[in-house]
C-alpha cells in the first residue's frame, strides 16, 4: 500500500522535471495519451456497471 502512494507521488515530479528537458513533442503525446487512458477507463466502467446492473436485473426476474 504504502508503495502505491509512493508511485503515485513520486511519478508526477519526475514527469514534470523530464517535460522541461525534453521536446514539446513527447510531454504532448503523454499528455494526450493520458487523457485518452483517463477517457477509456470511464468509459468502460460506465459500461461495466449498465451491464451488472442489466445481469442483476435479469437475475431478479
Amino acid at each position: 500500500m504504502y508503495g502505491e502512494a509512493y508511485i503515485g507521488f513520486v511519478t508526477p515530479i519526475i514527469m514534470f522535471t523530464l517535460c522541461l528537458n525534453t521536446p514539446a513533442a513527447l510531454p504532448l503525446y503523454w499528455i494526450i495519451s493520458g487523457l485518452f487512458i483517463i477517457l477509456q477507463t470511464m468509459y468502460s466502467k460506465k459500461m461495466l456497471n449498465k451491464i451488472r446492473k442489466n445481469n442483476l436485473i435479469e437475475q431478479e426476474s
